[in-house]
């Protein structure tokens, strides 16, 4: 099986156990970049495809000297581009962003699974401020005349075609769970609590605290990564109180 098809927990068993490196997992899912069209393609902006194989090559050295920097060392990942990503444009799919300065700093969430051992990819497609169905231009991978589902249909559309073994997403009303359910993915939201405010812009907060309700979500390539992925939670979401339909458990 190529590198890019493994699911998370098969790329995470067999770089530990040295039967995969960073690097060619790396090469293999940078090699899927070119097979979806430019203009359908689920990733708006990918990094430096040099500096993506410098960080896939470091995870290998520090591998090799013993170090395990988390759970998802050596994992490629795609941000939705609602997300701050350091020195990226966060331009929530909206032609009005397009002028948008480079995020200073990493969202909260970033930058915890870059500590438990991820390499940021780029971002991903959005519909426009994270509120609809078709996340265009992104098209589904398995068949290009239909859509990849939204708002997070970018994170989702990577994931199918192996751009990307983990891809974060967003929901506030089915933002992943449609971009899921036309792909077959499971997907996996944090139930105990929001996201830190810092998570998302202040701009995606439309009057009615979106960004509040908003839960940050991972795309997983198939359900028995799902076991794997929650043990690495507390890698990348803080504890918090746990949370039922929006309010507290002790209702208020």
């Amino acid at each position: 099986m190529a590198p890019h098809d493994l699911t998370l927990s098969q790329a995470q068993r067999q770089l530990h156990d040295g039967t995969l490196t960073a690097v060619d997992l790396m090469t293999a899912t940078l090699a899927q970049m070119d097979r979806i069209p430019a203009e359908h393609h689920p990733y708006v902006l990918i990094r430096e495809r040099a500096r993506l194989l410098a960080e896939a090559e470091a995870a290998d050295t520090a591998r090799a000297n013993g170090f395990r920097l988390g759970p998802l060392h050596g994992i490629p990942i795609g941000i939705k581009d609602i997300v701050d990503v350091a020195g990226l444009p966060t331009k929530c799919g909206s032609r009005s962003m397009d002028d948008c300065a480079p995020a200073e700093a990493n969202a909260p969430l970033v930058s915890k699974f870059i500590r438990a051992g991820g390499i940021i990819l780029g971002k991903t497609v959005t519909q426009e401020f994270a509120a609809g169905t078709i996340s265009a231009p992104s098209r589904n991978p398995w068949d290009l005349e239909r859509i990849p589902g939204g708002s997070s249909g970018g994170s989702a559309a990577a994931v199918a075609a192996g751009m990307g073994l983990l891809a974060i997403g967003t929901d506030t009303g089915g933002s992943i769970r449609c971009p899921a359910s036309v792909r077959r993915h499971r997907s996996q939201t944090d139930l105990r609590g929001h996201q830190p405010p810092g998570d998302l812009p202040p701009r995606l907060d439309l009057g009615h605290s979106r960004a509040n309700r908003t839960h940050g979500q991972r795309l997983r390539h198939r359900l028995r990564c799902h076991r794997r992925a929650r043990s690495s939670r507390s890698w990348f979401l803080p504890d918090r109180p746990r949370q039922r339909g929006g309010r507290d458990w002790n209702g208020d």
